[in-house]
């Protein structure tokens, strides 16, 4: 009896934790994503490290697609280049770039990447110099769309050529 209830316990345990981890990648906002007015009071306190960053991912498109702290080493720019990334980008643990010439995404929560199924999403600040694109969808807020938006992208202005950026992908 004691080795069936120790199956039981282990298993209903194993379902719990896959229920979690299901409910985590499609419903990212239940587990302490950041919201929207977080996001843009770290904007406005760090306007300068964040313009820093868009000038040289901008500047580097060309050689880098994503940086972030664990691809900065490994990534072909030279070591000050790198030096000056880690320096600027050490506001926010775990920040991510994503680097091209007509946009800059700044990564401040991410899920789903990497997984054979499911939908991967991003939410962060974007820089799209050209303003928005076609398709985006413009929202007043980003913190409730959570499971119920299709896949996409979606845009709140934070002011000029700068948004809050929720994508979510399939």
């Amino acid at each position: 009896m004691t080795m069936i209830r120790r199956v039981g316990v282990g298993l209903t345990i194993f379902v719990a934790v896959l229920v979690a981890l299901c409910l985590w990648r499609d419903n990212p906002l239940a587990f302490g994503l950041p919201k929207d007015s977080e996001l843009v009071a770290l904007f406005r306190a760090n306007r300068e490290a964040f313009e820093r960053l868009r000038t040289m991912a901008m500047e580097d498109s060309g050689s880098v697609f994503y940086l972030s702290e664990d691809t900065l080493k490994q990534s072909p720019l030279s070591e000050a280049r790198r030096d000056e990334y880690a320096r600027l980008m050490a506001f926010y643990p775990k920040l991510t770039l994503g680097l091209g010439s007509h946009q800059v995404t700044f990564g401040f929560a991410r899920g789903g990447v990497g997984l054979a199924i499911g939908q991967s999403w991003i939410k962060g600040i974007t820089y799209l110099p050209d303003g928005y694109e076609k398709g985006c969808v413009m929202t007043k807020s980003l913190d409730d769309l959570g499971m119920r938006v299709s896949d996409g992208v979606y845009l709140v202005p934070i002011e000029r050529n700068w948004s809050l950026i929720y994508s979510k992908l399939d």
